[in-house]
């Protein structure tokens, strides 16, 4: 046998043993290092950026971060135009800042997106309506048409009943099918309409919401609700409240008497009584068929003579905070009623000669809810006394101005959410 053979034999021989041991040797190490969990080594759940995130919902976003925090938190709809009265867009969450009751708030979340709105159309149609209906669908048409496509809008009708004609959609035929269904009765149960609105159908909604009021304002059938109670349950909830009051005083229709007036008496009203002064009697009137002096709600001692909005003030809801004076018309009553509502929430108050020209109003509110700023803060106040906090909001830009709601009451523990 010659060297070549033997080497040969000796290679066939050594290497599979050689490969074998490897093999073991390889084994034995991966099971030692599968049994041992480095310290080093830790495991995290992927985080997106929210920034990049495609599919993020704002308002799913909100009513989580609603969750979260609890009743603590209090949201905002700001609307910022400049001085023409021009929307102002493009404002980010490090332009704004908010105080409640002079402290500083840490603004939580901030949208400046074209989110949805659910929208509750509020429609007038007692008998001041009765020769005005086709006007009213043109005008409701008009305004859904002007709203964004995601908008979803629910119609609801007030007389001596309050009726829910549809629910919240965005179908434009099933508006229509609903505009067409509009029929004149007799009484007016205006505060009922926004009592329920807020209590059975927008409270529980997520995301945006508002209400648009289309009436001469003058209630004479509301049982549930009254000039106070609707103004203190608009703070509370932080619906964004427009209202189009139309004329209807020289219509021919018979005149009918408010049923339910604004509250004088201590403690009622929205504004507090002032300390010390007794309620105003109301006089007796002088002759049969008028109305006797109606006197709207008081406002506190800080807030009389004094401008809206000025720093340290308690917020009023009249305009231009003016001494409070007697009223003997019901349509002043009715007029201070709507602009209450809408300054109190933030959004605007229209006053149209008719129902013919309801339309440019229509399209200034769709225009402010498409470009409306949402900011929303955990409240460094932890009491819950009920009582009533002022809100300011402030943009750090010169020359633009602000409309936001004016304040609310903190809750009780079984109050609603703000």
């Amino acid at each position: 046998m010659n060297h070549r053979s033997v080497r040969d034999r000796a290679i066939h021989f050594i290497l599979p043993a050689i490969s074998g041991a490897l093999l073991f040797s390889t084994l034995v190490s991966l099971n030692c290092f599968a049994q041992e969990k480095p310290a080093s080594v830790k495991v995290q759940d992927p985080v997106q950026d929210p920034v990049r995130d495609p599919v993020r919902d704002p308002a799913r976003d909100q009513a989580q971060e609603t969750i979260r925090i609890g009743t603590n938190l209090v949201t905002v709809p700001v609307i910022v135009t400049d001085p023409y009265g021009r929307l102002v867009r493009g404002l980010g969450r490090s332009d704004f800042s908010v105080r409640e009751d002079g402290a500083t708030q840490r603004i939580e979340n901030f949208s400046a997106e074209e989110a949805a709105f659910d929208v509750a159309l509020l429609i007038d149609t007692s008998r001041s309506t009765q020769n005005k209906l086709a006007a009213i669908r043109k005008a409701a048409l008009s305004f859904f048409r002007q709203l964004q496509p995601r908008d979803r809008v629910m119609i609801v009708t007030f007389d001596e009943k309050v009726r829910f004609v549809n629910d919240f959609t965005n179908n434009p035929l099933e508006l229509e099918r609903a505009v067409k269904t509009l029929k004149s009765s007799y009484l007016t149960s205006l505060y009922d309409a926004v009592h329920l609105t807020l209590k059975e159908k927008l409270l529980s909604a997520r995301g945006r919401k508002a209400i648009v009021v289309l009436t001469d304002g003058v209630d004479t059938a509301s049982k549930l609700a009254s000039f106070e109670s609707t103004l203190d349950l608009i703070a509370s909830t932080g619906v964004i409240a427009y209202a189009i009051q139309y004329e209807t005083r020289n219509d021919g229709v018979p005149l009918t008497r408010p049923l339910f007036l604004p509250n004088d008496s201590a403690g009622s009203s929205f504004m507090p009584q002032q300390p010390g002064r007794p309620a105003v009697p109301e006089p007796e009137p002088q002759e049969p068929q008028r109305s006797p002096i109606i006197n709207l709600p008081p406002l506190a001692p800080s807030t009389i003579g004094v401008p809206i909005g000025t720093p340290g003030s308690r917020p009023s809801t009249r305009v231009n905070a003016q001494t409070r004076q007697p009223l003997r018309d019901r349509y002043l009553i009715a007029a201070d009623y709507l602009r209450s509502l809408a300054i109190q929430s933030g959004a605007r108050y229209i006053r149209a000669e008719n129902i013919e020209n309801t339309s440019f109003a229509f399209q200034l509110i769709a225009e402010e809810l498409r470009y409306q700023y949402t900011l929303s803060y955990v409240s460094s106040n932890e009491r819950r006394d009920g009582g009533y906090r002022s809100i300011r909001v402030n943009v750090t830009r010169d020359g633009l101005l602000v409309r936001a709601r004016l304040g609310y009451r903190s809750p009780l523990e079984t109050s609603i959410p703000r």
